[in-house]
């Protein structure tokens, strides 16, 4: 049985949630978190949705059964495009994904309702983040939409190479500049890690909507309205699980999270 001292769950196909997990940490440092990247099946923005709910569905119930956690994010926005709604009606636990706080932002501080979206292929396949855009919306919104499925590699092989960076930024951004977009949605958890390089990109003529932040601000109003905020006074435990390469994750890992040292636990689903 879940209460308010239970855990936060939270699952990315690797390393990209991390950027989630650390909004968490930061917007509440009272709440302990369990965090899964299924680093042996990734990426999930190729597969098909029934794949990807299947590797979904495994994920919640380990998060359920094992740790009795509260609540679960979906911290990969390929997961919340494909599973979601799936999730939600399977889940005793409420559970939230980054698409619909990251759209509500971007409608927030768009200036002309020309909003831009750089995501994977299967995220822009299901057109989730244009359904809750326009319903979110009380006026027209144009949505430009393209994938960057490169940008997840950059951040997973750890690529520091600028000359690397810069052309597929260039082949992958150059579009956007003639659509007279204002802001523009990093829509993988992925992407954060590269926002500080695209917002150079474009300049200060767009804002970019970091869906980790956003998410993390979500969550926490969720909690709060459901009564399951711990205790302010609380220690919270963090725990890392992965499905493969532990020590290639916790190397990636230890840079996104800004920590000397880290420890992830080994859980493989095929076994």
């Amino acid at each position: 049985m879940t209460n308010q001292q239970s855990p936060i769950g939270l699952f990315d196909s690797g390393v990209g949630g991390l950027t989630v997990y650390k909004a968490l940490q930061k917007h509440l440092p009272q709440e302990s978190l369990v965090y899964f990247g299924d680093t042996a099946r990734l990426p999930y923005g190729t597969k098909s949705p029934e794949t990807v709910q299947l590797y979904c569905k495994q994920i919640l119930e380990f998060l359920l059964e094992r740790h009795k956690v509260k609540m679960v994010v979906v911290a990969c926005n390929s997961a919340t495009a494909m599973s979601l709604e799936y999730l939600q009606s399977i889940s005793p636990v409420p559970v939230v994904g980054v698409i619909e706080p990251g759209a509500s932002r971007a409608l927030a501080i768009s200036q002309n309702h020309r909003i831009g979206l750089v995501a994977t292929e299967g995220t822009v396949r299901s057109e989730a983040y244009q359904k809750s855009l326009k319903a979110q919306s009380q006026a027209d919104v144009f949505c430009y939409a393209k994938p960057t499925p490169m940008f997840v590699n950059l951040v997973e092989e750890s690529i520091v190479d600028q000359k690397v960076i810069s052309t597929l930024l260039n082949y992958y951004l150059e579009d956007f500049k003639s659509k007279d977009i204002d802001t523009l949605i990093l829509g993988c958890t992925h992407f954060p890690l590269l926002q500080s390089q695209i917002q150079d990109y474009f300049g200060e003529s767009l804002q970019v909507v970091d869906s980790a932040e956003t998410t993390a601000s979500f969550v926490k109003k969720m909690l709060k309205d459901k009564g399951l905020l711990h205790s302010q006074d609380a220690e919270a435990q963090h725990q890392i699980y992965v499905s493969d390469c532990a020590d290639r994750f916790i190397r990636i890992a230890k840079s996104v999270l800004q920590v000397p040292e880290l420890k992830a636990h080994l859980h493989n689903f095929t076994h």
